[in-house]
């Protein structure tokens, strides 16, 4: 789990340029993010499933 916002979403971008480069989509990718960055990751991603944790949890 990447826990830096900036660095979560190089590794989101990679994932779905290898799987395109791949012709494939075995690989769904789930964002897991604090319920504070949900809105930021939305708008990033828009197609992919996002799953939010309390920030609480920190």
């Amino acid at each position: 789990m990447v826990t830096n916002y900036g660095e979560k979403i190089v590794k989101v971008k990679q994932s779905q340029m290898i799987n395109r480069y791949n012709k494939t989509d075995k690989f769904k990718l789930v964002v897991v993010c604090l319920e504070s960055q949900y809105g930021k990751f939305k708008r990033e991603f828009e197609n992919l499933v996002i799953k939010t944790v309390p920030d609480s949890i920190l």
